[in-house]
């Protein structure tokens, strides 16, 4: 235990809530809330103490409301909400909804609901919990029966789902449970849906919340596409904190408005943007019962976040209270508009600089390893990242093994240390399930600052990849700038420890000609006239198998990848000498890797996602180590030993359910590294064997059999052993699942959704992976 530090000897854990152990600034934080409520005196504290880096957000439990009028709607539709059929009864509208959204607490208390319900589909509700015979259920006005409903409905059945006289679904329902499972309406105003609640639940919703439930008024709030920790307060609404002793000269602070607008139409209320007038944000000082007004700002719904510094240098050293105050715009009006407070981190003079290193990973994502120059290529693609691993004293590993041979479940491996069998996000539509933890969520909970600059696509935050940091910024940029991060860590003014993860497409395609690392004599014609390998134009016609290749223009496509990885290059070596001058090196940890390969034309293809030979599993790992001390990097190694190995630098145990081993020891359980490919490929590591079985491949033209490779004699499997060694593949078919039933977790669920919005969309497409031709 770093006693100095104030750094928790964490105990391995299975889930998120066995590893959110409070450090010791944060366990004095929690005593001095709970100690005088048990005492019986007042609930919240005369003050606390803080350090710089502290955010506001870690002690929310120390927080008081001061003000909330319970709801985001106006006088003229709050009777609307709170109209009952006399029973206790509340009528849930018909609303229009992107499938899966998760309900805000505002709107959950709008809709009379538990925070926490999901809406599906177009105008559609999910209550597993309410017994289905406890519902009344409407449809074009007529009620249908409460216990037999389903049966006496007079419209079609099919299974556990009612369905309209064009197919459509109207309804359906757990038969288990006999509850209903989802509410979906096939036009507004077609169906209606009665819940009877508690009419302690109906006062909760009506009356302020209490000081102790302020923890759920935390959630992850997206604005453009930056999803950051925040607070949200109504339109019209103030939490404060007694601070003993104001430690830091600034308050950092990061603000947004939501438009929750809402309307009536045709006896509906139905969600209608674009009515509310904005929030004017403020930060008051109460010193001496007087109230000073430190900072102030007006924003509209579109806004976006905007990042302010609060200055408090004049009660530095005193005891204060500090007032986060919402209000309403210039109209008056604080219908419809939520504001949302992010960061609310002190900065001030480092007295204690952290002890623990800064932890930065960084992910070239489709980079082969053996297109980087330390790893033997023949091309010069990476002289600035070669040059840093010679004067860094870096570990280089040799052998690397993705976890997927595409970004979406192999990135999640890497940020969750578990195998994608275990976290179960291998399809586009998925989401990590919230009992996973993440390793963002597991840094966080110990005390680390946490921030991500990433390039959405399959990393987005829709994903879940946002979790546990405090700030994801997953803006798309042709030409990435990291200075934003140099920046950052730098010029935090935090005596807590930092965690950066940064990922980057430069490498993926489509690759495009850039004359700056292309080197060609004069004259020189270029094969496909010199154009870059776009969707339209080589990638996707020829994954199509509508455009064909000769061996010359295959191999100007293969240059094109290392003019990629030597245009990456000059970016991440601008990155790694600005981290060392301005961080340095002596206590900082620096991972690079990539979450797959590339296939060029080795086995027919050109890709990845749809194959598992070397070429798209055998990624880069680079280590910098922040004692300068490097062990070999001989031993075989997959991406889930990165997560280990940053949580161990943080001083925090890996749950158990992690297969990965920290870097510095040996491989605990690499005697067989597995990857895996949707649900239904795998290939499967023993020393040099390797076993593909893409059974059930989707791809046209791939081998649906399985497949033996001896890597030692083989190593462009070229040489399938299958058909000759039939007892080695039924021996690694049997180990492959023997380990995944062994290590699978039972809580997991693969069916979160993860909804895809029209910038994603856009996104994958310049990626190659959507066709829109």
């Amino acid at each position: 235990m770093d006693e100095a530090d104030g750094l928790p000897a964490v105990a391995s854990a299975k889930t998120l809530g066995s590893a959110l152990h409070l450090n010791r600034h944060r366990l004095l934080l929690l005593l001095s809330v709970l100690l005088p409520a048990a005492c019986g005196g007042d609930r919240t504290p005369a003050g606390m103490p803080l350090r710089p880096g502290d955010s506001l957000l870690d002690v929310i439990g120390a927080a008081r409301l001061v003000d909330d009028p319970g709801s985001l709607l106006p006088e003229s539709l709050a009777p609307w909400r709170e109209r009952s059929t006399g029973t206790g009864v509340w009528v849930v509208p018909a609303t229009r909804w992107r499938a899966g959204r998760q309900l805000t607490a505002n709107e959950a208390r709008v809709l009379g609901l538990e925070r926490g319900a999901t809406l599906w589909g177009t105008g559609a509700l999910s209550a597993p919990d309410i017994p289905m015979g406890a519902a009344r259920v409407w449809h074009e006005g007529e009620l249908l029966t409460p216990h037999d409903w389903p049966e006496a409905s007079g419209l079609p059945r099919d299974g556990t789902s009612l369905k309209d006289s064009s197919g459509q679904l109207v309804l359906s329902w757990e038969e288990r449970k006999r509850a209903l499972r989802v509410v979906s309406m096939t036009r507004p105003g077609a169906l209606r849906v009665e819940y009877p609640l508690d009419p302690a639940a109906v006062l909760a919703a009506a009356d302020p919340r209490r000081p102790d439930e302020l923890a759920g008024w935390i959630e992850r709030a997206s604005f453009g596409r930056v999803e950051r920790r925040a607070l949200r307060l109504p339109g019209t609404g103030a939490v404060e904190w007694d601070l003993a002793d104001v430690p830091s000269a600034v308050l950092e602070v990061h603000v947004a408005v939501s438009d929750e607008g809402w309307a009536l139409r045709d006896g509906f209320l139905m969600r209608a943007p674009g009515r509310g007038d904005g929030v004017t944000f403020a930060v008051d000082v109460v010193h001496d019962g007087l109230a000073t007004r430190a900072w102030s700002r007006h924003l509209k719904a579109g806004d976006g976040w905007q990042r302010a510094e609060v200055d408090l240098s004049p009660w530095l050293g005193q005891q204060i209270t500090l007032r986060l105050v919402s209000d309403s715009g210039p109209a008056g009006d604080a219908s419809f508009d939520a504001a949302f407070w992010a960061g609310l981190r002190l900065r001030g003079q480092v007295e204690t600089p952290p002890r623990r290193p800064t932890l930065v990973l960084v992910d070239l994502d489709t980079l082969r390893a053996d297109r980087l120059g330390v790893m033997g290529h023949s091309r010069d693609t990476s002289p600035r990242l070669d040059a840093w691993v010679a004067s860094s004293g870096a570990t280089v590993y040799a052998d690397c093994m993705a976890t997927s041979s595409w970004t979406l479940p192999s990135t999640m491996s890497m940020l969750t240390g578990l195998h994608v069998f275990q976290h179960g996000v291998n399809d586009a539509s998925h989401a990590l399930p919230d009992t996973v933890p993440t390793l963002a969520e597991l840094l966080s909970a110990a005390g680390y600052e946490t921030a991500a600059w990433v390039e959405g696509g399959f990393v987005s935050a829709r994903h879940g990849f946002g979790r546990g940091f405090d700030s994801y910024d997953a803006s798309v940029e042709r030409d990435p700038d990291w200075s934003r991060a140099l920046d950052w860590m730098a010029e935090r003014r935090s005596e807590q420890p930092a965690f950066v993860f940064l990922q980057t497409y430069m490498v993926h395609a489509p690759y495009p000609h850039d004359e700056r690392y292309w080197a060609r004599a004069p004259g020189d014609e270029l094969p496909l006239n010199g154009a870059g390998v776009t969707s339209g134009g080589v990638f996707v016609p020829f994954r199509l198998g509508a455009l064909a290749l000769d061996a010359r223009e295959r191999d100007y496509v293969d240059r094109l990848y290392d003019a990629g990885v030597h245009r990456m290059d000059e970016m991440l070596g601008d990155f790694l000498e600005q981290l060392d001058e301005r961080l340095g090196l002596e206590n900082t940890l620096v991972v690079i890797t990539s979450d797959h390969g590339e296939e060029l034309f080795e086995h027919g293809g050109l890709d990845h996602g749809r194959t598992l030979y070397e070429e798209v599993l055998r990624v880069p790992l680079i280590v910098r180590w922040p004692d300068g001390e490097a062990p070999r990097g001989e031993a075989p190694r997959t991406l889930l030993d990165i997560a280990p190995t940053l949580l161990h630098h943080a001083g925090v145990a890996a749950p158990e359910s992690w297969l990965g081993s920290n870097l510095r020891d040996e491989p605990s359980r690499a005697s067989l590294r597995v990857a895996q490919l949707g649900s239904w490929g795998m290939a499967v590591r023993r020393g040099d064997l390797k076993l593909i079985d893409l059974a059930g491949s989707p791809e046209a033209g791939r081998s649906t059999t399985a497949q033996l490779f001896d890597l030692s004699a083989d190593a462009r499997e070229e040489n399938d052993l299958a058909a000759t060694r039939i007892a080695e593949v039924a021996k690694l078919r049997a180990a492959w699942a023997e380990f995944k039933a062994r290590h699978a977790l039972p809580d997991v669920s693969a069916d979160q959704a993860a909804p895809m919005d029209s910038e994603t969309r856009r996104a994958l497409q310049e990626l190659g992976y959507i066709d829109e031709r």
